[in-house]
């Protein structure tokens, strides 16, 4: 008989004491984990501290720049998308490396088929408006020769298999949306009912769940939902025989919460959260805060599908990608003191182009000056011909008068139509050639133009490079001075904090020392005081005798 060890995910099995949670989500999306933009990978790693982690280390801008150096990397995932959104694979990692990946098939409408979670496993037939969902609990088995009690399950080789958990029957709206979960045991007893009540935007306002594991009608739990008038959770509240809480969130204008307050019967517990953005709107870093001391971070990796220059986001109409190259990965940058992102490089490149041209403007406008310049000369050369033929007319009529009366009249009218008409000839040379001129001088000043633009566009760019590369070195030797710093000052406290201890070990050294002495003089007495008595007692026997 092969030995096995179940290992299940809360959402599944342990949800099932308390206050549990519905599961089974049909839609898996980057809009349900609220990514903005055409994502096509997201690497999200969590990192918590280690122990020599100092708790003013968050507050310096040398720990946010290089959080892996002063964390730890526990777990995290890598998800893939599809082009249309929905979610394609998910690959588990543990302190970097990578574990199992799961994948996904969908049914109808973007709907889940089958998915391999953390934990668990789902296998979705629909019906209609009704969906009835298999979950598998996973389990880990291991070979029978390993001794469970003693081996480092932590290294020792096993397999995952899934054993038939639970059943869940979902009724959908005409709009795919989960109106009732109902969760059945093995034997088809009911374990937990959800029921969702929506608002005009299609978010949840009201989730009643009724348990009936305790046995009997069950007992309800009620959960209220508010939102702003963005869509972004504001306030939720749960109720119940056990619970009585209260989770009110503050959000920054991306719908990411910077604050949640848990007002619990017993207590109230605040967290605060600190992000940092990439150009398009997504956070790479999140920083968490339990009541003002410093909790975990989370740092993003995400990269992009190419997208066309008119492409723009379904969800809200705004550019996603202003340029048209392969997919990239985001770009950290700086944010606002309310968590919002400064302007990242594609809105930076967006706003380079008006700047261009009003610098361009200047010289073009020079240009079109010289070209109507060299157009005047060609008016002047016109009028210029004209008076020349008129000049010409007169002297013809001239000669014609000073001829002798014999010619005839006919052959001077002759004569003067040919004058004339070489004149006007010529004056066609010579406006051709002006106007050839004219067309070579704006031929040249367009290329004199063209030239003068591309060597602009170089010159900016050649100092927008240099300056980029300026501020890039000088923040790299800014980090390499912090992270000496910093070492140099662990360094000094862990030297410090081992003089402390060999001071205090060879204080109890001391100590020890003195009391072993103080013990031996002790013991020397208590003998002396010991011969002395007996001595005192043979001379008592002596006299005794003696008598």
């Amino acid at each position: 008989m092969r030995k096995h060890l179940l290992f299940t995910v809360a959402l599944v099995v342990c949800c099932w004491t308390g206050n549990g949670q519905d599961v089974v989500n049909l839609r898996m999306s980057r809009e349900q984990l609220g990514l903005r933009g055409a994502v096509s990978s997201l690497d999200e790693d969590h990192l918590e501290r280690k122990d020599y982690f100092r708790s003013d280390w968050p507050q310096r801008s040398w720990f946010r720049k290089d959080l892996r150096q002063f964390l730890q990397e526990t777990d995290g995932r890598i998800i893939t998308f599809r082009s249309n959104g929905l979610l394609n694979e998910v690959t588990y990692t543990r302190q970097g490396v990578k574990g199992r990946t799961t994948s996904c098939t969908y049914s109808r409408g973007g709907l889940l088929n089958h998915f391999t979670g953390d934990g668990y496993k789902m296998e979705a037939a629909y019906k209609g408006n009704q969906v009835d969902v298999n979950l598998f609990a996973e389990t880990r088995s291991y070979d029978q020769k390993v001794d469970l009690a003693r081996a480092d399950l932590n290294t020792t080789a096993f397999k995952y298999t899934y054993p038939f958990d639970m059943k869940c029957r979902q009724q959908l709206s005409d709009e795919n949306r989960v109106l009732r979960s109902t969760y059945y045991y093995i034997d088809s007893m009911p374990a937990r009912e959800y029921n969702y009540v929506y608002d005009y935007r299609g978010l949840v306002t009201e989730e009643r769940l009724r348990d009936y594991s305790r046995g009997g009608d069950g007992t309800e739990v009620v959960t209220s939902y508010r939102y702003d008038g963005n869509g972004f959770l504001i306030s939720k509240s749960v109720k119940g025989i056990a619970a009585d809480d209260l989770y009110t969130y503050r959000n920054n204008k991306w719908g990411d919460c910077v604050e949640l307050k848990i007002d619990y019967a017993y207590g109230t517990t605040v967290y605060d959260f600190e992000y940092e953005y990439d150009s398009i709107g997504n956070w790479t870093m999140r920083l968490c805060f339990k009541d003002g001391e410093f909790l975990d971070a989370t740092l993003r990796t995400l990269t992009y599908y190419k997208m066309s220059r008119k492409q723009r986001s379904a969800s809200d109409g705004e550019l996603v990608l202003a340029f048209d190259e392969p997919a990239y990965e985001s770009d950290d940058v700086a944010t606002h003191a309310d968590g919002a992102p400064k302007k990242g490089k594609a809105q930076v490149k967006s706003k380079r182009a008006p700047e261009q041209t009003e610098r361009q403007a200047p010289t073009t406008v020079k240009r079109s000056k010289k070209g109507e310049a060299s157009s005047a000369p060609e008016a002047s050369s016109k009028k210029s011909a004209s008076k020349e033929a008129k000049a010409s007319k007169k002297k013809d009529a001239k000669s014609a008068a000073d001829k002798p009366k014999g010619q005839s009249q006919k052959q001077q009218t002759v004569k003067q139509n040919k004058s004339e008409k070489t004149a006007v000839k010529k004056t066609d040379k010579a406006s051709k050639k002006k106007d050839q001129g004219a067309n070579a001088d704006k031929k040249s000043n367009k290329k004199e133009q063209k030239q003068t633009v591309a060597t602009d566009k170089k010159q900016q760019s050649d100092k927008q490079a240099v300056k980029a590369e300026k501020a890039a070195k000088k923040a790299q030797a800014k980090a390499d001075k912090e992270r000496a710093k910093a070492e140099k000052a662990a360094l000094k406290e862990q030297q410090k904090a081992e003089k402390a201890a060999k001071k205090a070990q060879a204080k109890a050294e001391k100590e020890r020392i003195k009391a072993e002495k103080a013990a031996q003089k002790e013991r020397a007495k208590a003998e002396k005081e010991a011969k002395k008595a007996q001595e005192k007692a043979a001379k008592s026997s002596k006299k005794a005798k003696n008598k």
